[in-house]
């Protein structure tokens, strides 16, 4: 998770590996819980097919939004 657009190191929140024998949908948890992100970024580190390119769908965050401050 990032705090900013402009960060270059964030918080991990998980290393996962897609199941290609399993659903299509598939659910990953956050293994780290601590900390409030504005940008999540998803990193690619390895791929059963081209080495140059990864055909990524689609590529969803659920959870419950944060409560801002009020000035």
């Amino acid at each position: 998770g990032l705090g900013r657009e402009c960060d270059t190191e964030g918080t991990l929140l998980g290393n996962y590996t897609y199941n290609e024998d399993g659903k299509p949908l598939q659910f990953f948890p956050v293994q780290a819980t601590k900390g409030v992100f504005k940008f999540i970024e998803l990193r690619i580190t390895s791929n059963h097919g081209n080495q140059m390119f990864t055909c990524l769908y689609r590529f969803r965050v659920h959870g419950i939004p944060a409560e801002q401050d009020k000035p």
